[in-house]
């Protein structure tokens, strides 16, 4: 009988779904500020694209329709919640959102 092989990378995104189900979830959602609850996901848009994280098992599945997520796309997820500092927050839109940047983004946008 043939054993069946699994990738490493797939093996470290199950090894991440279960840090994640041991997470604090209030502290999670306080240092991830956009991290949202639906319907049994902690829901994040990722480069364009919205994931769930599922509640029940930890594993990461795509909710906009496309096609599901490869493990370099989970392994960000996974990442950001695992090391992400309360205060954190994406660039979206614009290239700055954080009052200390204001003023480079302005000499960038006058060139």
């Amino acid at each position: 009988m043939q054993e069946e092989k699994i990738s490493n990378y797939v093996k470290l995104c199950m090894e991440w779904a279960d840090k994640f189900m041991q997470m604090d979830r209030q502290d999670l959602l306080r240092r991830v500020p956009e991290l949202k609850e639906e319907k049994g996901y902690l829901t994040i848009e990722h480069f364009g694209r919205k994931y769930g994280i599922s509640e029940k098992d930890g594993s990461i599945c795509s909710l906009d329709g496309d096609q599901e997520p490869d493990t370099t796309e989970m392994l960000n997820i996974y990442t950001l919640l695992g090391y992400a500092k309360e205060g954190a927050f994406f660039m979206v839109g614009s290239f700055c959102r954080s009052s200390q940047c204001q003023a480079f983004c302005t000499s960038i946008q006058d060139r």
